[in-house]
C-alpha cells in the first residue's frame, strides 16, 4: 500500500508533460485506485507493480529460484549495511567489499546514502523521500484488503516475514 501512494506522490511531483497524463495526475487519488463499483483498477500500473508474488511467479518460469535474490526493501531503508552484506554473500563478494566504508546515514536527507573513495557523497536525488499525501483510511483499507491474498503468498513463496498489514 506504502508503494502505491508513494508512486501516485511521485506523479503528483513530477507533473508529467503529456497532456493525457496530466489529466490522470489531478485525478484525485480515488479515482485512480477505486472504480465506480468500489473495486480496486488493477489497471493502473501503481496497484500492479505491488503483486509482488504474482511477478516473482512469472521470474520463476525464467530464472531458478536459487538465481533471484530478494532484497528486503523495508531493510534496505533502514539498515542496508546489513542488507547489502546480503546482498554481497549471495554474489559470493563476502569480505571483498566492507558496506561500512560506503554509507553513512544523512541526517539532512533522512536516510543512507554512498561514500565514495574519492570524498563524493552521492545521495538519492531531491525528488527521493517526499512526503506522502494524505488517503483516505476507508481506501488504505481496502487496499490492504486486496493485496494481503498476495502479500500472504509472497511469504510463503520467499520464506521472507514481511508485515505489509497483512
Amino acid at each position: 500500500v506504502d508503494r502505491v501512494v508513494s508512486d501516485f506522490a511521485r506523479e503528483l511531483a513530477h507533473r508529467r508533460t503529456k497532456l493525457a497524463d496530466k489529466a490522470r495526475i489531478r485525478a484525485p487519488f480515488r479515482q485512480l485506485a477505486i472504480d465506480n463499483q468500489g473495486n480496486v483498477k488493477r489497471k493502473w500500473r501503481a496497484i500492479r507493480i505491488s503483486e509482488y508474488s504474482f511477478h516473482l511467479r512469472r521470474w520463476w518460469k525464467e530464472f531458478r529460484q536459487e538465481q533471484l535474490f530478494i532484497v528486503n526493501g523495508d531493510n534496505l531503508l533502514t539498515n542496508p549495511i546489513t542488507e547489502m552484506k546480503k546482498v554481497s554473500s549471495f554474489l559470493n563478494l563476502d569480505n571483498k567489499f566492507d558496506w561500512n566504508d560506503h554509507l553513512y546515514y544523512n541526517e539532512t536527507r533522512g536516510f543512507y546514502c554512498l561514500h565514495k573513495k574519492n570524498g563524493s557523497s552521492p545521495c538519492l536525488g531531491s525528488t527521493k523521500g517526499r512526503t506522502h499525501p494524505e488517503i483516505d483510511a476507508a481506501i488504505l483499507e481496502k487496499l490492504r484488503n486486496y493485496y494481503k491474498p498476495f502479500n500472504k503468498e509472497f511469504k510463503n513463496m520467499t520464506g521472507l516475514d514481511v508485515d505489509w498489514d497483512m
